[in-house]
């Protein structure tokens, strides 16, 4: 049975993660040690996207928290021209990349059993944004640095159907 607490069901998103922001905008990303949320400070950011997930047995999010400066250097580079403002139709592409990450970890996970189903995602974007009505010691955060420019972060909470949120170590 698949472990969604584990490694073997993050690893997928941060390949995932990786691969996409390759694909996309030609950039290479350091992958930071994954802790959870709480543990760490992270970087404010202001754009986030977001995926409810619902698989065989668990459900969860996943969430992309990207500032804007890493938010925009990603766009710039995909689209091949200089972003420099944050708006509501550039915020708005969050939500193609948070689509494609979700997509590749769904292959993956579902090959293991996860039964993970479409999901569409959301993007918000604002001044100090936080994610979450989650219990923050049960979310795990990956960080992405981008060279030259900052960090963006990946956070998965996965839980069992039905298990109350106050019951997970």
């Amino acid at each position: 049975m698949l472990d969604i607490n584990g490694l073997e069901f993050l690893v997928p998103f941060i390949v995932g993660t990786q691969r996409t922001i390759k694909i996309q905008a030609n950039l290479e990303t350091e992958t930071g040690e994954p802790f959870r949320k709480g543990e760490k400070e992270q970087t404010p950011f202001e754009v986030a996207s977001s995926v409810g997930m619902v698989g065989n047995g668990f459900e969860g999010t996943a969430h992309l928290c990207i500032p804007s400066k890493v938010y925009l250097h990603i766009l710039s580079k995909m689209f091949g021209e200089e972003m420099t403002e944050l708006d509501e139709e550039l915020a708005s592409g969050a939500s193609e990349i948070m689509n494609i990450v979700y997509g590749q970890a769904k292959i993956i996970l579902n090959e293991k059993g996860a039964g993970l189903e479409k999901a569409l995602p959301s993007v918000i974007f604002g001044s100090d944004l936080k994610t979450g009505r989650e219990s923050e010691s049960i979310v795990r955060v990956v960080p992405f640095k981008v060279p030259d420019v900052g960090v963006f972060y990946l956070e998965i909470y996965v839980k069992e159907k039905g298990e109350d949120l106050n019951e997970q170590k």
